[in-house]
């Protein structure tokens, strides 16, 4: 990026992100990491993150896209059928 004076920088106007959570707790090509100590539902709170993007719904209070986004959910801490098993329980409630 070049140099910019204040005058410059100010009538910038910038094209921002989709929000994907609340007017702005999550946007659109941003990344989000979840931490905690073990046993604390962190991949529960993101599979349900993801389930509620992807379908357009409330997620713990915070309004979501109405027609959805498209989600990576990425894990590697327990089988295929298992992972089917949670999902479907989260799809239920």
């Amino acid at each position: 990026m070049e140099p910019q004076t204040l005058e410059e920088l100010l009538a910038w106007q910038p094209v921002y992100p989709q929000a994907v959570i609340g007017s702005g707790l999550l946007y659109a090509e941003c990344k989000l990491i979840i931490y905690g100590k073990p046993t604390t539902f962190k991949s529960m709170i993101a599979m349900h993150l993801g389930l509620s993007l992807t379908n357009g719904l409330r997620w713990l209070g915070f309004d979501t896209p109405k027609d959805g986004v498209s989600v990576l959910y990425f894990q590697l801490e327990i089988p295929h059928p298992l992972l089917r098993n949670r999902v479907k329980g989260l799809q239920a409630h």
